[in-house]
């Protein structure tokens, strides 16, 4: 399990998108030989509904929540098409997505489970729950659940 944080856009703190992708396109080509590796991210990106996968890639599409594109988000989905990643959220199982990201400011889609295509038949479930509101912040927690695929690569078994 690897995790990583990109600042959002306009932050004071450093978030050069293309950057912070070529990085982590390093990692995963470095690391292509392991068993089975999974990213989790609060990286900022706003995706939208952009596909996430080439036109080539024989994978189901995810369905996204909201439409809103960002810079990050652009960056994001070329990594992820260069990579053959893709993202887990709303792929799965898409009755159990939400927003990741939800304030005063609106709901968004900001934190990401993202795998490599080989390691997506690994992946069964993945849950985006928001509790109550506790103080100023909204607490979060996504759960990844790996078991048997639900054929989600179009393969047939």
């Amino acid at each position: 399990m690897w995790a990583e944080h990109l600042p959002p856009e306009r932050s004071t703190l450093y978030s050069n998108a293309p950057e912070f992708f070529n990085r982590l396109l390093v990692e995963v080509y470095k690391y292509v030989d392991i068993d089975a590796l999974y990213f989790v991210g609060d990286i900022n990106a706003r995706i939208g509904k952009l596909s996430d996968i080439s036109d080539l890639d024989n994978i189901s599409n995810r369905v996204g929540l909201e439409n809103e594109v960002n810079n990050h988000g652009k960056a994001f989905r070329e990594f992820l098409i260069d990579s053959k990643c893709c993202i887990i959220n709303s792929r799965t199982t898409p009755e159990h997505d939400n927003f990741t990201s939800i304030s005063t400011k609106g709901r968004a889609v900001v934190d990401y489970f993202f795998v490599p295509h080989e390691d997506l038949e690994n992946v069964s479930n993945c849950y985006v729950d928001t509790c109550s509101n506790i103080g100023p912040f909204q607490v979060l927690s996504m759960f990844l659940i790996t078991g048997p695929s639900q054929n989600l690569t179009g393969r047939k078994d």
